[in-house]
């Protein structure tokens, strides 16, 4: 092998190390945008993160300050905190385009619950808004195909998903003065998108939200929130309680 031979090899090699470098060094900033950019779509409000720390050794991912805002119309306050998550990797799916995450632990989230006059609430608003939101034929949100179909083509399965310690703030227009809080039920979810061969983000970010949001308003409706309802009210809450 000429001399010239080696030193393009070298050099292709220093290249590739660089990259692989620039990677790397950004794949926390990477993650947190593509969290807040799906987030975001999907819920058509405002979603932020603080910071994602992704250690690929060991197969763990810490998401920290996850945010979801109120949707127009309500508070500034945020309709969802949640200091941190915790993600558990299956470390033999990284190179496949279903990616296995072994566990997802959503630690305290806190829920701002806000009903307006006509019986509507800010949690509505936003189920409402990701029932609304437009399909293709096979179910995806429409958009240029060429430049989602990298984000498309990873799906997930998830063996495990829960919600723990989280706290509910509730409050109506119809009585501005009263305040209610309580303590929510922790939630679990087993095997998302297992049946179907993985489920894209989208879809994961739907069902884990709307579970959510749906068990909030239930136990909303069970608490001392169906005091400071009238009739009104009380019957649109009773259209979101779907499954608990």
């Amino acid at each position: 092998m000429g001399k010239k031979s080696v030193f393009a090899i070298i050099l292709l090699l220093l290249v590739l190390a660089g990259v692989v470098w620039k990677v790397g060094a950004n794949l926390d900033v990477i993650a947190a945008d593509m969290v807040e950019e799906i987030g975001t779509d999907v819920l058509k409000t405002r979603v932020g993160v603080s910071s994602v720390k992704i250690d690929l050794k060991q197969g763990k991912a810490t998401i920290r300050g996850l945010t979801v805002a109120n949707p127009p119309g309500y508070s500034t306050a945020n309709l969802l905190e949640v200091d941190v998550v915790e993600v558990d990797l299956a470390l033999n799916s990284l190179p496949s385009t279903v990616l296995h995450v072994q566990a997802v632990n959503i630690l305290a989230p806190r829920v701002v619950y806000e009903g307006d006059t006509t019986g509507g609430s800010n949690l509505q608003t936003v189920l409402d808004n990701m029932e609304d939101a437009p399909t293709d034929a096979g179910g995806n949100p429409p958009g240029d195909n060429a430049s989602s179909s990298a984000e498309d083509d990873i799906r997930l399965v998830i063996d495990s998903l829960t919600f723990t310690g989280g706290q509910v703030t509730a409050t109506s227009a119809l009585k501005p003065d009263k305040v209610v809080a309580f303590e929510l039920s922790d939630i679990s979810m087993k095997n998302l998108g297992r049946e179907e061969g993985g489920v894209t983000t989208d879809a994961v970010a739907e069902m884990v939200v709307a579970k959510l949001l749906r068990r909030t308003v239930r136990e909303a409706a069970k608490s001392e929130l169906n005091k400071l309802l009238e009739d009104k009210a009380r019957e649109t809450l009773g259209r979101l309680l779907g499954d608990g």
